[in-house]
């Protein structure tokens, strides 16, 4: 998402063709539209006549925001770039926002599947059944995130949170891992700060959320049917966010909106981001986190 997003930005800002690998948009349209109309997408069909050319300046990035990539014009060199590596730098589309935003509008197939668990919040927090697909063939993730948000006036008005919990491959690969006083820490703040909040929380390890989580009368656990795409729509219902570690995280905070409360321990220093470059300035930082940090092996 992340490189497909900074391509996407500095073709535009430089109203250039943007070729992109065929993998790609297929990857993407398992969870959203991708609508390419109107757009300077071009899908790449002859791949190897791009991969053997000495004319294309190919650049790595983790998450490295190259100011030289502004300049109008580029310098002449730059006039075909190829994007190596991940682009994890907000600022590549941050200008196009809404557009990113439509492009990664969710599709129907993933809103259909998250719609039942929805219909099943409603009536656990209001009493109120309802049924999306009854009168109405074309729900959209917007239906879903509007009646969350704006219920009927008869309903109290609720507060969503979205909780993302990222345990998994980090706990071996980045060797950090997010307490639960973080988490408790940060669900705290919200309750505090907001009325009647709900929290929507998803994990690549839910069995963990159950034990520590689970008990809290209002939180949600999304069910262990959701797949990557599905948990990050659900996530993205939600009008404000908590986050521990990882792109994911910050995808389903992006596309959420509002507040964002993040944990302290990524990224991980030799991964060497710039703060600021990967990090949009609503996103907080206001808890002391006691979160298992990344540590130099030992000599």
């Amino acid at each position: 998402m992340f490189l497909f997003a900074s391509a996407y930005g500095l073709a535009r800002l430089h109203a250039c063709h943007l070729y992109v690998h065929p993998w790609i948009i297929v990857d993407l349209r398992t969870t959203f539209t991708i609508n390419l109309n109107q757009t300077p997408v071009n899908i790449l069909h002859n791949l190897a006549e791009f991969e053997n050319r000495t004319d294309i300046f190919r650049r790595y990035s983790a998450c490295t925001l190259f100011g030289d990539l502004f300049k109008i014009p580029l310098p002449q060199n730059y006039t075909r770039y190829e994007l190596v590596g991940f682009y994890q730098a907000f600022g590549y589309f941050d200008r196009f926002r809404k557009e990113i935003d439509q492009l990664f509008e969710f599709n129907s197939d993933t809103v259909k599947l998250i719609t039942p668990f929805v219909e099943e919040m409603i009536k656990s927090v209001w009493n109120y059944s309802v049924s999306f697909y009854a009168n109405n063939s074309r729900v959209t993730h917007d239906t879903l995130k509007s009646f969350l948000q704006h219920p009927p006036s008869t309903l109290q008005r609720v507060t969503w949170i979205g909780v993302h919990i990222r345990r998994g491959d980090f706990l071996t690969f980045f060797k950090i891992d997010t307490s639960t006083s973080y988490l408790n820490w940060a669900i705290n703040y919200y309750r505090q700060r907001y009325v009647n909040c709900r929290f929507l929380i998803a994990s690549d390890d839910k069995s963990y959320v159950k034990q520590h989580l689970g008990n809290f009368s209002d939180v949600f656990i999304t069910p262990s049917i959701f797949f990557q795409g599905h948990d990050l729509a659900a996530l993205a219902l939600a009008e404000h966010s908590i986050l521990t570690a990882g792109t994911y995280s910050w995808w389903t905070a992006w596309l959420a909106g509002g507040n964002v409360v993040h944990d302290l321990n990524y990224p991980v220093p030799f991964q060497n981001c710039i703060k600021e470059h990967y990090f949009p300035p609503w996103f907080l930082f206001p808890h002391n986190s006691s979160s298992k940090r990344w540590a130099p092996p030992p000599s």
